[in-house]
């Protein structure tokens, strides 16, 4: 997760300096020895004291209780097919919405803020987590002649967020079948 991290955060040219953690998982050998090789300053909550980062913690509630709402409305709305499985999904689906669209005081989402950047908000490629979607026969898609006309041209998915490893405008769509 570490690395990962480092390398979002190297795709805008951010470069991590130091990590403040709680004692759990962090104090573990091969988190220390890697913030070390990184040339990263490491400091540890006390114990006991998870609450010293509130402002972490409070994204955290407010992420948690984003992905529950969206993940109840969509199974409440679809109750045959949505299930609590797609939570992580819901909590993706969440932390991509805050992180494009939440703006500050200043007009600039926490994406802005963290890579410095300008970004251009495309509210027509966020859709209501969990809706129907329609995806296209792979014959239509490529237009080699279609489907025979009384064959289905689409099958029904399930709607899961953007896409965190294609353009911007690739929705992640779950078969239901």
């Amino acid at each position: 997760a570490k690395q990962a991290y480092e390398r979002v955060a190297g795709h805008y040219g951010v470069q991590i300096k130091a990590f403040h953690a709680d004692n759990s998982r962090f104090d573990d050998k091969a988190f220390k020895t890697s913030c070390l090789h990184a040339g990263q300053q490491l400091t540890f909550c006390a114990v006991g004291a998870h609450h010293q980062n509130g402002i972490a913690e409070n994204r955290i509630k407010l992420i948690c209780n984003g992905a529950r709402t969206v993940l109840l409305h969509a199974m409440r709305k679809w109750p045959k097919v949505i299930r609590t499985t797609l939570w992580p999904y819901a909590m993706q689906a969440v932390v991509d919405r805050h992180n494009r669209l939440a703006l500050g005081p200043d007009g600039k989402s926490p994406l802005e803020k963290f890579a410095n950047i300008d970004d251009e908000i495309d509210t027509t490629a966020f859709h209501t987590f969990g809706c129907p979607a329609f995806v296209l026969e792979a014959a239509n898609q490529a237009g080699l002649g279609g489907t025979p006309k009384w064959d289905p041209r689409s099958r029904t998915g399930i709607y899961l967020g953007r896409s965190p490893s294609h353009a911007r405008n690739v929705a992640l769509i779950l078969n239901i079948q």
